[in-house]
């Protein structure tokens, strides 16, 4: 168990206390007073401690081995921060590091060290949890989304609040084996699907007794998931979850030429209310407007995504990001 004090272990319904042994005098006994956060045990029976300040240790609990990383500025192979946040073993057996605004980080070996992946355009900054997918991609919880990291290229794709998230800060993922992945924001659940990127959200209104980031999070054996935030712990079966097959009708509710609404008049070219006209005839030199629209549901309409095309024109299909609206000139 890693603690605000160091490493323990339960034995015999007690907790103990772990002192890893060091032939360094400089991190002897360093662990006993340090906060540790990250805990990963890889395939090889290691344990990789993190800690938000002093850096990565890798602690051989057969040989009492104790090997200590940390940043060094004029190394630039060495670990990209001392603030770690996330350790991390895909199916290839590498080890993935992330930290607190200093990207993510790729451990080669103790000779070559560490490879830094760091670009806050990318959403590589703040790195607070990794889950890899079946295709081998590294999907990475950030402050600036939802960021799927290809490692063989090391490029990104960022899903955030333009795409549907509630929140651009997300802290913790889980997946739930049907290509779905769920994860905690600074604004409650989302659940994403990988193949579509389709995005549903959860909050109070929904349940959930906050809507506060949840960094802790565990799937079970039984399916069943659990994300534990500062007074609560919320679980739930993934597979229980049904999304309604109600289409709503979508209206439009306004017609703008130059950003000024028009109203029914003899002298307005909206001859009847936007929602019952089948055409509309303007001038040539109209050519700035504007469609307000809505769909016809009152049960959550801040759930409803929207898009929208305009034929002869657009070639495929948008997503309006801050208004339900498109607009032309």
């Amino acid at each position: 168990v890693g603690t605000f004090k160091g490493l323990w272990k339960v034995e015999n319904g007690r907790l103990i206390p772990v002192t890893p042994r060091s032939t360094d005098p400089n991190t002897q006994g360093i662990l006993n007073e340090t906060n540790i956060k990250p805990f990963l045990v890889d395939h090889d029976g290691n344990i990789w401690l993190g800690t938000m300040g002093s850096g990565l240790f890798r602690w051989d609990p057969v040989t009492e081995d104790l090997v200590h990383f940390t940043h060094n500025i004029l190394d630039p192979h060495s670990i990209s921060s001392n603030e770690i946040t996330m350790a991390f073993q895909d199916r290839s057996g590498r080890i993935w590091v992330g930290t607190d605004s200093r990207g993510l980080n790729l451990f080669r070996s103790d000779e070559m060290g560490f490879q830094r992946f760091f670009s806050p355009e990318q959403g590589l900054e703040t790195v607070s949890d990794i889950l890899e997918s079946p295709q081998g991609d590294l999907w990475l919880t950030s402050f600036s989304g939802l960021v799927r990291f290809d490692p063989s290229t090391g490029t990104t794709e960022i899903i955030n609040r333009a795409q549907g998230l509630p929140n651009d800060q997300v802290v913790s993922i889980l997946a739930d084996g049907q290509g779905r992945y769920w994860v905690s924001t600074g604004f409650g659940l989302a659940r994403v699907d990988s193949e579509t990127r389709a995005v549903r959200t959860f909050d109070t209104l929904d349940g959930l007794p906050e809507n506060d980031a949840m960094y802790a999070r565990q799937r079970t054996r039984d399916g069943m998931m659990h994300f534990g935030g500062r007074t609560s712990l919320v679980s739930f079966d993934p597979g229980r979850f049904r999304s309604s097959s109600f289409q709503p009708p979508v209206v439009i509710t306004g017609i703008a030429l130059s950003d000024t609404f028009l109203t029914v008049g003899s002298d307005s070219p909206l001859e009847r209310l936007p929602h019952q006209i089948e055409k509309l005839v303007l001038r040539h030199e109209k050519n700035d407007l504007s469609l307000s629209f809505a769909a016809l549901d009152f049960g959550r309409p801040d759930q409803i995504q929207y898009r929208y095309m305009l034929e002869g024109l657009d070639d495929h299909w948008r997503t309006p990001v801050a208004q339900r609206r498109a607009s032309y000139t």
